[in-house]
């Protein structure tokens, strides 16, 4: 549409609109015109291909199930390598910086500089080397990928869909372990993954449960049989984290349920109430139902000394062993990867809190406390935005906010009884937060100037059309234009 410039006269609602039909938008809306043309989202493809391709091989570990068809080669380093030389090209090619420093990536910056502090004071510093570089290195480079790359809601979606699949394996993988009997030999009868990643029973159960709000985003967002298909997908899930007999595991599962139906469910505060005693029946019900070793190894988490494989006591002593090592190097850490040493027979302490306490100090403790919390509050602040009754109602942005909350809550619960602060596991839900808020962000911004373009021309500045009680009114040609900048 093209405005007539040879008429003086104000455009308004009793004069009409003076303008042709064919221009393009971006004479009607200059600043967001000027936006999309400066917008670095959705841009570095080739990098976004190199971090989709790493998670796949993060997660499904082709190269451990099948170790003898790449021979030394490392698949994951060599991809690892190449998306990093890709996005930094890509980034200095575009005059873009390579970094966007969030709150959550510098404590995360401040964990990996406190090891290198620590590195030279450590009983070992072999053993801080190898943990600092690998995994933690790798971890906080994937981490960065996440929050630059992960930036439009089609990408955020392709990987969650990923790691669907990625759950769906993993589920099919440990219930038809379970049933057939293929229990291995770690851990007595109890199933777990494949790879190294996974070889724990519960660090296998516990990934379950951080992957299942997942499945859970797209089961409410899709409709018809899909929908259907992925809360049967959830359910399955449900029933491999049974499987595994893990504690912690299922503790999570609880929490994350609680989490979800309490947020989702469009009902009053009694309800609410009442759905969480009901989901708490369940549980119960499910208890009820399960195996009576799993009902007595459940039972250990209230009542330790009763715990007949003696597992139970021996983290009690590996926590108190850690709680007295931090407080006793709580200013300079032991360094990291280091704790073995001061540890009962070696071991870790099965708890990321206190050990990270324990080797990176008080200040190591905080940036992972702030690292976990931080995306918690800002997704918390999504939720109250894009609710039905917030200010700027989503549906999409609203459910994602809520699972990866959940999600967030089922880690929490996993690093009481899991060593796990330096594997990837945390960083990319938190990931997945930040993208989340840094696409809300744009999506405000790029909203505020639609609505400048069209105040300028004298538009009305509301957003999309009002809904009659008996009618859905037809949408104007700038109601569509508003919905393609979204």
């Amino acid at each position: 549409m093209k405005l007539h410039h040879g008429k003086t006269e104000k455009t308004n609602s009793s004069s009409g609109m003076l303008f042709a039909r064919n221009a393009p938008a971006e004479n009607l809306l200059p600043s967001a015109a000027l936006d999309a043309k400066t917008d670095p989202r959705g841009k570095h493809q080739m990098a976004f291909l190199g971090l989709y391709v790493f998670t796949m091989l993060l997660y499904w570990r082709p190269h451990e199930l099948w170790p003898g068809v790449l021979g030394p080669l490392s698949l994951p380093k060599i991809v690892a390598i190449s998306t990093i030389l890709i996005y930094c090209f890509s980034k200095l090619s575009a005059g873009e910086k390579l970094l966007t420093w969030t709150l959550e990536l510098k404590m995360a910056a401040i964990m990996w500089v406190l090891g290198a502090l620590f590195l030279p004071l450590a009983a070992s510093p072999k053993d801080s080397f190898d943990v600092l570089f690998d995994p933690f290195s790798r971890t906080l480079i994937v981490f960065i990928l996440l929050i630059n790359l992960v930036d439009t809601r089609e990408r955020l979606r392709s990987v969650l869909f990923l790691l669907v699949i990625c759950e769906l394996l993993f589920s099919i993988s440990g219930v038809k372990t379970f049933v057939s009997g293929g229990y291995g030999e770690l851990g007595g009868k109890r199933i777990f993954g494949w790879g190294t990643m996974f070889s724990n029973p519960n660090d296998f159960a516990s990934l379950i449960d951080l992957l299942l709000p997942f499945v859970v985003v797209f089961a409410l967002l899709k409709r018809g049989v899909a929908k259907w298909a992925y809360f049967a997908c959830a359910g399955l899930a449900a029933a491999a984290v049974f499987c595994t007999f893990s504690r912690s595991a299922f503790l999570g599962l609880i929490a994350l349920s609680i989490v979800i139906a309490w947020k989702l469910a469009r009902i009053s505060l009694a309800r609410r109430v009442r759905l969480i005693f009901s989901v708490l029946i369940i549980s119960a019900l499910l208890m009820v139902a399960l195996p009576a070793s799993y009902r007595d190894r459940i039972a250990t988490i209230f009542s330790p000394e009763t715990d007949t494989t003696y597992s139970a006591q021996e983290r009690q002593l590996l926590m108190q062993r850690a709680a007295e090592l931090a407080i006793r190097r709580s200013v300079v850490g032991v360094g990291m990867g280091n704790f073995h040493i001061y540890s009962i027979q070696e071991k870790v302490a099965h708890n990321s809190y206190l050990e990270i306490a324990a080797e990176l100090g008080a200040l190591g403790l905080i940036a992972y406390l702030v690292l976990i919390f931080a995306p918690m509050i800002s997704l918390r602040r999504i939720e109250r935005e894009t609710s039905e009754r917030g200010a700027r109602p989503d549906r999409e942005l609203y459910v994602m906010s809520v699972c990866f909350q959940a999600s967030l809550v089922a880690f929490i619960i996993y690093a009481f009884f899991g060593s796990v602060q330096y594997f990837p596991f945390l960083y990319y839900i938190v990931g997945f937060g930040v993208a989340l808020r840094r696409i809300h962000n744009s999506e405000i911004r790029e909203a505020a100037h639609v609505n400048k373009g069209a105040d300028a021309l004298g538009w009305p500045v509301q957003l999309g059309p009002k809904r009659g009680m008996l009618w859905r009114p037809r949408r104007s040609r700038r109601d569509l234009l508003i919905e393609g900048s979204r």
